[in-house]
């Protein structure tokens, strides 16, 4: 099935939903809409250590039922969809009231019999679907770990609603399960997301990794993690590292642009695996604990705007409140560096077609050519920061490979003479087992590489021989 094409996040409006964390960790459904029909089941596996230094062996299974199957990405839209009506209706017991046409505005979509199957379709995998976890969950109330076998929801009951005759907001209703409410009403185990920019992701993988990120980012500027052990998360089931930064390369690419990452970047654990580390953007002030654009900040990008347009950099203006406002929403949706691109671009663009800005306001006009500019300027700065990681780890194994060296010989030159003879008839030996005739050229250096093989594996410690200790897996 082809991907849809990402869409331009063209100034979304900042709206909090809600996220229950132990989803925004383990995956819910599959990153495709076409789920084989004899594929019932997914699990994976996984050890961690926790706070108090206990390793916890974790398992997670998702089971869909025989008629309706496992989730799909769209149940993922509608979930998150449902926990935001949960946030905004009073009183909160375990039902959830809703409307199709409030799920539909707030997902994006147009109301009609094809979204009301859908939606239906949904509600029938979500509350047929059973999860078994086992340790995956932490009681906040309890202070444990948790495993138990659960649905998210009980029942539901969805009123028809027809094109001018909508239902009462309070007769549909989804019921949760006693655990999901446990954990989404009781333990509080949720958190704020931004829906303006979870909608207006055009790819499931960048769904899921937004929802996955945004969980693990909490008090960090950077978030970094083994690649294969990430993956198993989203869930990506590929056999090698090369895969799977295939498939995440265009999720990345959304979330640059929409302005949640600053910059991504691979290099190596110290076992030799591979990991990405994301640095996210600064969004300055905040509203529930959501980044905004600051004030001063939106105020001096205009002043930049018209400094630019009549050459005076010092020009006295006040901006207006509607040019404020609109700066506001550059910020907040592009980040402070890409805005000035636009700004700057905007009125190079003007120029050059002979259709003059005379406005801050006049920005908007150019703002899919000045986001289509900043594409390539990206991916150019992007290849330059991972042309430099490349270096930077090609240099890092050099220094490792020359220490390594370094210990062989003098591990070597501490050795007696008898135990080196004994290491090379043993060299000998396994060459003649392979098949390396004592004529063959380079035969000498064949034997001393064989020489210094079983110098590091019987000689060297172990963190020596590669390259660096072992890594420490911390708790979720």
């Amino acid at each position: 099935m082809k991907e849809p094409e990402p869409q331009v996040g063209l100034l979304t409006p900042i709206v909090l939903g809600k996220d229950e964390m132990n989803l925004a960790e383990y995956p819910l459904s599959i990153l495709t809409h076409r789920i084989p029909r004899n594929r019932k089941t997914y699990s994976f596996t996984q050890r961690i250590t926790d706070h108090q230094g206990t390793v916890i062996k974790q398992s997670w299974s998702v089971l869909g039922s025989d008629k309706y199957g496992l989730p799909t990405p769209y149940d993922d839209d509608v979930l998150i969809d449902l926990l935001y009506c949960y946030k905004e209706q009073k009183p909160q017991g375990k039902k959830i009231h809703f409307c199709l046409y409030k799920l539909c505005q707030i997902m994006q979509k147009t109301l009609s019999k094809r979204e009301y199957d859908r939606m239906r379709d949904s509600l029938n995998r979500l509350t047929s679907t059973t999860i078994v976890a086992t340790n995956c969950f932490y009681d906040n109330l309890a202070k444990s770990w948790v495993s138990e076998a659960f649905h998210l929801f009980d029942r539901y009951k969805l009123y028809q609603e027809r094109k001018g005759r909508a239902a009462s907001p309070h007769l549909s209703f989804v019921e949760m399960s006693a655990f999901f409410h446990q954990s989404v009403a009781v333990a509080n185990y949720i958190k704020d997301l931004n829906l303006g920019i979870y909608y207006n992701l055009a790819l499931p993988i960048s769904k899921r990794l937004f929802r996955y990120l945004d969980k693990n980012r909490y008090k960090k500027s950077r978030y970094e993690e083994a690649v294969m052990r990430m993956a198993s998360k989203l869930p990506l089931t590929y056999a090698y590292p090369s895969q799977v930064k295939q498939k995440l390369a265009r999720a990345h690419e959304e979330l640059l642009r929409h302005g949640y990452l600053a910059n991504v970047t691979y290099d190596a654990t110290r076992e030799g695996e591979d990991k990405v580390i994301y640095d996210f953007t600064d969004g300055g002030a905040k509203i529930d604990g959501h980044p905004i654009a600051d004030a001063k900040a939106a105020s001096q990008l205009v002043l930049d705007f018209y400094a630019r347009l009549t050459g005076q950099p010092d020009l006295a203006y006040q901006p207006a409140s509607k040019e404020e406002a609109l700066a506001q929403d550059y910020l907040t949706t592009y980040g402070p560096e890409r805005s000035a691109f636009i700004v700057h671009h905007a009125l190079l663009t003007a120029k050059a077609v002979d259709f003059p800005i005379q406005t801050f306001g006049g920005t908007k006009n150019f703002l899919p050519q000045a986001l289509a500019a900043w594409e390539g300027h990206a991916e150019t700065e992007q290849a330059k920061r991972e042309a430099d990681v490349r270096v930077d780890t090609q240099r890092r194994r050099e220094r490792e490979e020359q220490e390594r060296r370094q210990h062989v010989a003098e591990i070597r030159a501490m050795l007696p003479e008898d135990v080196l003879t004994t290491l090379r008839h043993r060299a000998e030996e396994a060459l003649a087992t392979e098949g390396v005739a004592r004529t063959r050229l380079g035969y000498e250096v064949l034997v001393k590489l064989k020489v210094d093989e079983f110098l590091e594996r019987e000689y060297l410690p172990t963190d020596v021989s590669r390259g660096g200790g072992h890594a420490e897996i911390t708790a979720i």
